[in-house]
């Protein structure tokens, strides 16, 4: 059995500047004058967020393969709705 490589769809025409414009408005939106002060250090009573409960370290070989698509720093959230884009030369880490 042989596949072909999924195919993207094509964009006929792409406004990058309102694009940016767009991304632009929406972080302009989130951003706070506190800064980082408006968050709370993970200490004390909320201590327990620091360690991550579900995935203990676990020490292994670097990985050396190549692949197509690298997703780095997505979370869960990023990666979610990609398999019905997933390629299996992807990746996500981070």
């Amino acid at each position: 059995m042989t596949t072909s490589p999924q195919e993207s769809p094509v964009v006929e025409e792409l406004d990058v500047a309102a694009l940016r414009a767009r991304y632009a408005a929406e972080r302009d939106r989130r951003i706070r004058p506190d800064g980082a002060t408006q968050y709370r250090r993970a200490a004390g009573s909320f201590g327990y967020y620091a360690k991550d409960p579900y995935t203990p370290r676990v020490e292994r070989e670097p990985l050396t393969d190549s692949v197509e698509v690298l997703v780095v720093g997505g979370g869960f959230g990023d990666w979610s709705p990609a398999p019905a884009c997933a390629r299996p030369e992807s990746r996500a880490c981070g």
